[in-house]
């Protein structure tokens, strides 16, 4: 089971997503630091956030969720996610400080974690789907006749999963 879940999408997501925050906050401090003097504070802001919004699509599309095509429609729609989410982080922040006084830190905490199942959702379910109907249309996603050697792994997969 947990071999499993090291091999499925939710542990892609958070690992990515890991890579992702390590990423913005490297790329806000940075920017921050080289433009500081030149340009004003909300406008690196903004920048630090396209950059790095379009390192997690990128990331998210072709490690995660593994889509073909689409990539300006995916693109405008992975923002809605994060506009989204970052309204429910807001307001969720907002709600656990002021109205029950729980410490900042803590409620940061709760709220990265309820931005995450948001932002999981959102992408799954409308940033990278896939519809079923679709995919009989589109030439990329005609299935193929599996190779020789793609039998050769299942036949190898199938008498593992026998001895078991």
């Amino acid at each position: 089971m947990l071999k499993r879940f090291f091999r499925s999408k939710t542990f892609r997501y958070l690992l990515v997503g890991g890579w992702n925050t390590l990423f913005g906050y490297t790329i806000g401090v940075c920017l921050y630091t080289v433009l500081e003097d030149r340009w004003p504070f909300p406008l690196i802001g903004v920048l630090a956030n396209v950059i790095s919004l379009t390192m997690s699509f990128v990331t998210y599309k072709t490690l995660v969720f593994r889509t073909r095509g689409r990539w300006i429609q995916e693109y405008l729609k992975s923002y809605l996610v994060y506009g989204f989410s970052a309204i429910v982080g807001i307001a969720a922040m907002w709600l656990l400080v002021r109205r029950f006084d729980i410490p900042i830190w803590a409620a940061q905490g709760m709220v990265i974690g309820l931005t995450v199942v948001v932002s999981y959702v959102g992408h799954s379910r409308l940033t990278f789907r896939v519809k079923k109907d679709s995919e009989e249309k589109t030439p990329r996603a005609t299935k193929r006749a599996p190779s020789k050697k793609n039998k050769r792994r299942f036949a190898v997969l199938q008498r593992r999963r026998q001895r078991r």
